[in-house]
């Protein structure tokens, strides 16, 4: 391979892992969120059932 397609190639992997990444980070969100609102149902439960 020459050194012109290896770099596009690497340069093409690291695109993916950003992405990747971003997805990640926004699944890391969404999951925060989720385990905020189970917290408080948690606590609303307690509350109902002693």
């Amino acid at each position: 391979a020459t050194g012109a397609s290896i770099l596009s190639e690497l340069q093409r992997q690291r695109e993916t892992i950003e992405r990747s990444q971003r997805t990640l980070d926004a699944t890391g969100q969404e999951l925060k969120g989720a385990e905020g609102t189970i917290k408080q149902m948690m606590k609303r439960a307690k509350w109902f059932f002693g």
